[in-house]
């Protein structure tokens, strides 16, 4: 008795690991007379702006481009975008930390004196479901 328990323990413990969701993103505004460089980081509420949970560089040719992720854990996140026009791996900001290069976050979310807050720019990923977003760029 106690062997299948454990084995229906293991299964629906399997299950609950196995829960991801699929999420697609269309960004528009890119510059393309810029770097073809776009930077997509994705993070969850504690690792918000700090340590991401997704990274992902997509080459770009036109104003709008596509990314699918996969495979994403269930749960809360928000993504921030930059089109790294210079080609130097950062985001490039001036002496008040506005932006230089085009960016955007998830729901078009802005913030007054720097980024937007977590609940501003979060979404939902659920299980065997595809989140749609679209992140417009700009400075």
């Amino acid at each position: 008795m106690k062997t299948i328990l454990t084995i229906i323990i293991m299964i629906f413990a399997g299950n609950l690991l196995a829960q991801t969701g699929t999420v697609e993103i269309t960004i528009t505004g890119i510059n393309t007379k810029a770097g073809n460089i776009i930077r997509l980081a994705m993070y969850d509420k504690d690792s918000f702006l700090k340590e991401t949970k997704e990274k992902s560089i997509i080459k770009t040719e036109g104003n709008t481009t596509f990314i699918k992720l996969e495979n994403i854990k269930n749960g809360t996140y928000a993504i921030a975008i930059f089109q790294d026009e210079n080609l130097d791996g950062k985001m490039n900001t001036n002496f008040m930390g506005k932006p230089k290069e085009l960016s955007g976050f998830s729901n078009n979310a802005k913030g007054n004196f720097g980024a937007p807050e977590f609940k501003d720019v979060a979404f939902d990923v659920s299980d065997k479901k595809t989140t749609h977003l679209t992140i417009h760029l700009e400075k």
